[in-house]
């Protein structure tokens, strides 16, 4: 599972993307304009050269509507962002600003072009939830009601070769506004996080050892999971077709046989614990939503104690 996030550490000078209003810190709207647009593309990093290409080749198409390249080529400006009555018109100045910016934790940089040109409404409706909820200042908002707003321009979709062309000549001219140096000094700002990707992503290219398969699972041991997650029951059968006990067993074998990663998170003088899944298995986290103690949201660590999964994973202990 993705997830998605600003990342401001690995830019040239993270502290001026922040913007301080009623004394408090919030991200400057340049850049929560920029997540926006990132996250429409199907762009994770703008770590290198060919990274902001494509990010300024995409720009031209889900912005066409906002007539990005005619901007560009006459005022060298490329969009406008409003927020709450903050206007301001970016440029590829701040482009600059913002290499090295980072959204998301996936092992790749970005969709392909063909992946993203094919769900191309997805990603831009994704954008637009992940907008709405921190008033991002590239939505658009059209009244249809009282106090209801249709939210987000749909993007321009197709691309025929003479836009294509256009496109290519734009991304060209606007690279051309960004100093050779800044890309050198931005290799060096990202080189500890790209070997981490690296190895990030060949360790999901290697094979799970294990295969979890519920049906292999003898009734006595589903018979003792059961008692550990619900205590004892008459009929326990029944629920081992439940949708939701099949989950806790999924989660249990992942625990025993070395597939669950645990996080200590400590904050505010208060201990407290997260897991994440290899993300090599098929693994569907909504599985889990609600239940954990809290019965609020998604935190497998505590679901596995919360459901006394630590007292009998090991008997779902692959050889």
């Amino acid at each position: 599972m993705i997830e998605y996030y600003i990342n401001v550490a690995y830019t040239e000078n993270p502290v001026k993307l922040i913007r301080t209003t009623d004394s408090e810190k919030d991200l400057s709207p340049q850049t929560n304009a920029l997540f926006f647009i990132m996250f429409a593309c199907g762009i994770y990093r703008i770590f290198d050269k060919p990274l902001v290409s494509e990010l300024l080749s995409r720009m031209a198409i889900i912005l066409k509507h906002q007539g990005i390249v005619d901007n560009f080529f006459k005022d060298d400006s490329l969009f406008r962002i409003k927020a709450k009555g903050y206007k301001y018109t970016a440029t590829m100045k701040d482009i600059e600003e913002h290499l090295g910016l980072e959204i998301a934790d996936g092992p790749y940089d970005i969709i392909p072009r063909k992946d993203w040109l094919k769900n191309i409404k997805q990603h831009w409706r994704g954008a637009c939830v992940a907008g709405a909820l921190c008033n991002n200042p590239m939505l658009e908002r059209t009244a249809i009601g009282r106090n209801v707003y249709k939210i987000g321009a749909r993007p321009d979709v197709e691309v025929t070769t003479e836009y294509q062309n256009v496109i290519d000549l734009f991304a060209r001219e606007a690279l051309k506004c960004i100093p050779e140096n800044k890309f050198e000094e931005l290799q060096f700002r990202v080189a500890e996080v790209r070997q981490n990707l690296a190895n990030y992503r060949k360790e999901l290219a290697t094979e799970p050892k294990h295969k979890f398969s519920y049906a292999r699972i003898p009734q006595h041991v589903k018979a003792k999971i059961c008692d550990a997650c619900f205590g004892k029951m008459k009929n326990k059968e029944v629920m081992y077709i439940e949708p939701m006990f099949v989950s806790l067993c999924y989660l249990a074998w992942l625990w025993a046989n070395g597939y669950i990663r645990v996080y200590q998170i400590d904050y505010e003088g208060r201990r407290s614990h997260t897991a994440d899944v290899d993300p090599r298995m098929d693994f569907n986290y909504n599985d889990f939503d609600g239940l954990n103690s809290l019965e609020l949201g998604i935190n497998i660590y505590d679901t596995f104690h919360d459901f006394n999964l630590d007292k009998v994973c090991m008997l779902l202990k692959e050889k």
